[in-house]
């Protein structure tokens, strides 16, 4: 029972080991794509033919590569057959995509339409009226 145990702990130690050595790798692999994008930056900065806007554009972009973009999960409508779900995609039934557009709709909230029932609007209320009560408009004067 012992020597099990020992030789469990030496794998997990060796894993433990390799993950670290993994994330070394990327580290440096990291540092050195900014050493290089530092250097291009400089010699950017050093152009004197551009504008101080332009050389900041071109330097932003390079710096934009750097950064990743974070997936979203993929929501996937189960239908009537199975459906595979797994790392990135969420499985999800139908009444509740229709719940949740419904919601972002109420929250919305309605655009600039009134309460229903008389459309008409009276002299005296404030809005799109063109002529007093009473007048008739005209362009004639």
């Amino acid at each position: 029972m012992e020597q099990a145990r020992e030789r469990l702990r030496a794998i997990n130690a060796s894993s433990i080991k390799k993950v670290g050595e993994a994330k070394a790798r990327k580290a440096r692999r990291r540092q050195r794509a900014l050493t290089k994008i530092k250097k291009k930056a400089s010699q950017i900065a050093s152009k004197s033919d551009l504008s101080e806007r332009e050389k900041s554009k071109e330097v932003e972009k390079l710096y934009a590569k750097t950064h990743e973009k974070r997936q979203r999960k993929k929501l996937v409508v189960a239908g009537g057959g199975k459906v595979q779900g797994g790392r990135g995609v969420k499985v999800v039934d139908p009444r509740m995509k229709t719940d949740t557009r419904g919601e972002a709709r109420k929250s919305r909230g309605s655009k600039g339409k009134g309460p229903k029932g008389n459309k008409r609007q009276s002299s005296s209320t404030k809005g799109g009226s063109r002529h007093k009560a009473g007048k008739k408009y005209s362009r004639k004067k």
